[in-house]
């Protein structure tokens, strides 16, 4: 093919059903020390005074597309991706999505809450004293690990995307040393959790003691109705592509 002395347009499919972007090739020689070729500059006023040919571009309706990116030097020529500006709207919502399923996705358990009862012992003139606590964790959810359905997304912009970052379950787990024993909290997922035992004032074998212990809430405090599990983006053919993926809620 020959290449122009001045420039060369073409339009390209995009990745988004019905939504094309446009190549601009324009000559390594036009190009001056100051020339603009910042992102967000439309294709009408992309190097007027360099004298780039744009060919049919303007009268195609393309002159309001603005530049995305680069794209490679080939043969002397420069390449400029350019594409329709998209409503936030229409950048919001994904252009593609799949459903399908998903193993090794861990839930873990979701604590409801922790009964506590004084455990006695009897000295040798039968006079009862608390010689410890006795637990009972609750579960509102158990852990679960089986399969778990997940939506894959895909969205578009012009621009580069700032999503938020993708999450992560973080369960804790901990220990209450009591004086005279020890609670272990399993590692799971719950709200705050404060827990208070004293020995008493009337205990022949320990003195009046009185512990107290706070587990800090998790983040978050139960299973969450979906799950962002992964968020990357790329660059592709005039248009930034972020592919999100979300896990559903088990049951």
């Amino acid at each position: 093919m020959e290449i122009p002395e001045t420039g060369l347009f073409t339009t390209v499919t995009t990745d988004v059903p019905g939504v094309d972007a446009c190549v601009l090739y324009v000559p390594e020689k036009l190009f001056k020390s100051d020339t603009n070729t910042s992102e967000g500059i439309a294709l009408k006023d992309f190097m007027v005074s360099e004298g780039a040919n744009k060919e049919d571009a303007l009268d195609r309706d393309y002159g309001d597309y603005v530049l995305t990116g680069p794209g490679p030097q080939v043969n002397g020529m420069r390449a400029y991706w350019f594409a329709k500006e998209r409503t936030p709207e229409e950048i919001a919502v994904p252009f593609r999505s799949l459903e399908g399923e998903q193993l090794g996705i861990p839930w873990p358990p979701v604590v409801n809450g922790i009964a506590v009862a004084n455990v006695l012992e009897y000295t040798s003139d039968g006079t009862s004293y608390v010689a410890g606590a006795a637990t009972q964790v609750t579960y509102s959810r158990p852990g679960y690990d089986g399969v778990t359905q997940v939506i894959e997304e895909w969205f578009a912009s012009h621009v580069p995307f700032t999503p938020a970052k993708s999450a992560t379950l973080q369960p804790m787990g901990g220990v209450f040393d009591y004086g005279v024993g020890t609670f272990t909290l399993p590692v799971s997922l719950h709200g705050e959790i404060p827990l208070t035992w004293t020995t008493g004032t009337d205990n022949p074998r320990y003195p009046n003691m009185t512990f107290e212990w706070t587990f800090a809430a998790t983040i978050p405090t139960n299973w969450p109705a979906e799950w962002i599990r992964g968020i990357d983006q790329t660059f592709e053919r005039g248009l930034y592509i972020m592919r999100r993926l979300k896990a559903l809620k088990p049951f």
